[in-house]
């Protein structure tokens, strides 16, 4: 199903009005809107942090949201990456594949200013887009459920 669907089912099934969880998530009404009528609006546009806010507020784990919209399907995570905090494993994992930051952020469509930023931040990607995330996921060979699982 898609991801706008489950999340405005859930809303209904809790009560909510749309501009009730626009609030306690911290999103204006417009921003709240465009995810429920854009089936790719939370995936393609939304920040992480924004998506885990209305987690939140619909009482839903963000893992489990996304595997029902067969967004994460990678089940079998290694505990050992994550155990460690997500920017030394970007840089780990970016050092393992023998990718420099240019090269990394050449691959993923951003500067390597970006890269450093979030070599150098745990919480850098709370602002990009599930999409995006994924997008890093894939070149860095690391499981989206690890990423999104902090």
């Amino acid at each position: 199903m898609q991801l706008n669907k489950l999340i405005k089912e859930r809303r209904i099934e809790l009560g909510l009005t749309d501009r009730n969880l626009a609030k306690l998530a911290g999103l204006s009404i417009h921003e709240y809107a465009d995810i429920e009528d854009d089936p790719t609006e939370a995936i393609t546009v939304l920040p992480l942090k924004d998506l885990r806010n209305i987690c939140t507020v619909l009482r839903l784990n963000l893992s489990t949201l996304l595997r029902c919209a067969e967004i994460l399907n990678d089940e079998n995570s290694n505990n050992t990456l994550e155990l460690m905090p997500l920017n030394e494993l970007i840089k780990k994992q970016r050092e393992t594949l023998g990718l420099t930051m240019d090269e990394l952020g050449d691959k993923i469509g951003f500067y390597e200013q970006a890269i450093l930023d979030m070599e150098s931040s745990c919480d850098y990607l709370e602002g990009w887009s599930i999409d995006l995330i994924c997008h890093l996921c894939t070149e860095l060979r690391i499981p989206l459920s690890v990423v999104i699982n902090r």
